[in-house]
């Protein structure tokens, strides 16, 4: 369970997640199966802080009694391995092998998941750990998502068949334009009609519509709570380039700043017309 290396960023990551949890007398009969099922499966789908994304899978579920190691205490525990065994390869004894099944044990490895249970009714306290394969969006990565709705103000991708991308009109190419399905049946009857948010399709700079599967790239994203502890993920895509958005910004300013002043001058104007009149 691991993403496929590819030329662009990828945004999928597996990360190793340890909780201290308490696990009900009910479930000793079955630990690995109750821990999975109270304490990883609800994380599927949802928002995991700790992870910093979206849960879309877990593996290598382990219970210890104590906290895993840290992959500085792993490296510091293989160097002194790799020291100890020089200084018995240097020295000649006989039993090496030995001794390094009795050194892997004190150094605390294949050590058996002990619970401790206080008085006759409480839960057994102990870690569990898991990798998570996380989905961590990552503003200016082009990702490629299959196009499920069109309308004039915006297009709906689904990405890995579970997010939801938007697509706002002004984040579309400049040659982009709209078909809308009420526009050509009016147009059959020799009329026209206005519409707010029409459905339609998009077509692209040849006229031909918008291919099932098309490449955008993540602008902004978000994550909210859903209520019950459940998270969700906003996602906004755009088909051009950020120095195209750019651009266009810089445009739109402008066009702003040149409305403002033909306002002011067209009030300035009238102001003037009514001192004129007293």
């Amino acid at each position: 369970m691991a993403p496929i290396a590819s030329e662009q960023s990828s945004l999928l990551h597996i990360e190793r997640i340890a909780q201290y949890i308490s696990l009900p007398p009910a479930c000793l009969a079955t630990p690995l199966p109750s821990v999975c099922a109270s304490v990883f499966s609800p994380l599927l789908l949802s928002y995991c802080p700790p992870a910093r994304g979206i849960v879309l899978a877990y593996q290598n579920v382990q219970l210890t009694d104590s906290p895993p190691r840290t992959a500085a205490q792993i490296a510091q525990i293989q160097k002194e391995k790799s020291r100890k065994r020089k200084r018995r390869e240097e020295r000649h004894y006989e039993s090496a092998s030995d001794s390094d099944s009795g050194a892997d044990n004190a150094n605390g490895e294949g050590n058996v998941m002990l619970g401790k249970v206080i008085d006759e009714y409480s839960g057994v306290f102990l870690w569990a750990t898991a990798d998570l394969l996380v989905w961590r969006p990552e503003k200016g990565v082009w990702i490629e998502g299959k196009v499920m709705h069109q309308s004039s103000s915006h297009i709906t991708l689904s990405y890995l068949n579970t997010f939801s991308v938007s697509v706002l009109k002004q984040h579309l190419p400049a040659g982009y334009a709209f078909s809308s399905y009420s526009n050509t049946q009016a147009q059959r009857r020799g009329g026209a009609e206005e519409v707010g948010d029409a459905e339609g399709f998009w077509c692209d700079d040849d006229g031909m519509p918008l291919e099932d599967v098309v490449s955008v790239r993540i602008r902004d994203f978000g994550f909210g709570s859903g209520g019950k502890g459940k998270g969700f993920v906003r996602v906004e895509g755009s088909m051009v380039s950020e120095e195209e958005e750019k651009r266009r910004e810089g445009a739109g300013k402008d066009k702003a700043a040149r409305k403002a002043g033909r306002a002011a001058l067209k009030r300035a104007e009238q102001s003037s017309q009514i001192v004129e009149v007293e």
